[in-house]
């Protein structure tokens, strides 16, 4: 989203240089290789251990702005198209995958009772957990929480 890129421009632009701005015309967390005959060559290297910090920083940013903007989708309900992908824990736990309108990965529980969505079906659930790269939606019909299979 928007916002999320605007976060980590900000928060990469702010790491500090090593060498001063002048000696870095780009600031960059990813390492790279000093190609013969290309301009990287002849520039001046930021050190690898100051790379690898700011690599780290920028995942551990990255992974705090994933877990707060999944966590806005708990109690929520999400259409999912179930991708045929299944997750590692899937059969034992009764679930399905799919990924929702935005692309985040969705496991969702079927119910007892309810139909098994088939790859390509539409499912409507209400999340019940946001995990730290996925989302879980073990909806209980019971109390109200949604599911339904479109085909």
């Amino acid at each position: 989203s928007p916002m999320v890129a605007a976060r980590l421009a900000k928060a990469s632009c702010s790491l500090p240089a090593a060498e001063p701005a002048a000696a870095i015309p780009e600031r960059s967390p990813f390492t790279s290789d000093r190609k013969t005959g290309t301009p990287a060559a002849e520039m001046e290297q930021v050190p690898h251990e100051v790379v690898q910090e700011r690599f780290d920083r920028l995942v551990k940013l990255q992974e705090q702005i994933t877990e707060e903007e999944l966590a806005k989708f708990e109690g929520r309900d999400v259409e999912v198209m179930i991708t045929g992908a299944q997750g590692k824990k899937d059969s034992a736990t009764h679930r399905v995958t799919g990924r929702e309108r935005t692309g985040v990965l969705v496991h969702i529980g079927v119910p007892d009772g309810e139909p098994m969505p088939q790859i390509g079906d539409f499912v409507t659930a209400t999340v019940t957990h946001a995990g730290r790269h996925n989302l879980i939606a073990d909806p209980d019909v019971n109390a109200g929480q949604t599911y339904a299979v479109r085909r």
